[in-house]
């Protein structure tokens, strides 16, 4: 049942499908092979995956600042551009939304991401600690650079609390927040859900792009040292 779309919408929506199968995989060359000029999210999640030449990828961030036609992939552009240190795309993100075209984007991610981009841990660590009525929309871009601000800055407990939370903005990403989620938890102690983590990452990545295989190795390595000590709890 094709709910009413014309053909061509039915093969984009098939298209957006494959796409996110292949992401979710692991496969970003392919699915970047798939892209047309419309499509963002395969670039997008390849470079915040660092599976994408940074300076291709830019010539096409560039176009998009150019013409902000889709506010959705401005705003999440501006999480890759704030976690790259990327500060002249991210100024430019960040007028825009704050000139009205990210209708709803919140004010307090604005500032996280600009500490962000210039190194501010601490100052973004607190802008982006936002609650659910606080980011109404917009968490996900708050929360993935948050749980890894808090984990790299050792604030585990912090860090597990927001990645307990269930990802659910895009395929890639998610194994990534997993993968974040396995290392935090195997640090506190917490050895049901490291492993639960570290398992998901192992399976989604099996065949993954050469890029992404040492993730898939660290997992494997967690999963030995977890699963052979039943010690642990």
């Amino acid at each position: 049942m094709n709910h009413g779309l014309t053909p061509r919408e039915s093969l984009l929506v098939t298209a957006d499908s494959i796409v996110a199968a292949l992401l979710m995989r692991g496969h970003v060359a392919q699915s970047l092979a798939l892209a047309d000029t419309g499509q963002w999210l395969q670039l997008f999640e390849a470079a915040l995956l660092r599976a994408t030449p940074p300076d291709s990828a830019g010539r096409v961030f560039d176009r998009w600042l150019d013409n902000p036609a889709g506010s959705r992939r401005i705003a999440d552009g501006s999480v890759y551009w704030a976690i790259s240190g990327d500060t002249t795309r991210l100024r430019r993100a960040m007028q825009l939304a704050v000139g009205g075209m990210l209708p709803g984007f919140p004010a307090p991610l604005i500032s996280g991401m600009q500490a962000l981009a210039r190194g501010d841990s601490s100052g973004a660590i607190a802008a982006l600690t936002l609650t659910d009525s606080g980011c109404a929309g917009w968490c996900w871009e708050a929360r993935l650079p948050l749980a890894f601000l808090l984990s790299a800055a050792a604030r585990d407990r912090e860090a597990a609390a927001v990645l307990d939370q269930d990802f659910l903005a895009w395929p890639a990403l998610r194994v990534m927040w997993m993968m974040e989620r396995g290392r935090v938890n195997e640090r506190l102690g917490a050895r049901p859900k490291a492993i639960d983590a570290y398992v998901f990452v192992a399976n989604a990545w099996r065949k993954a792009d050469a890029p992404l295989q040492p993730l898939v190795a660290e997992a494997r390595r967690a999963l030995a040292r977890l699963c052979g000590d039943p010690t642990r709890s």
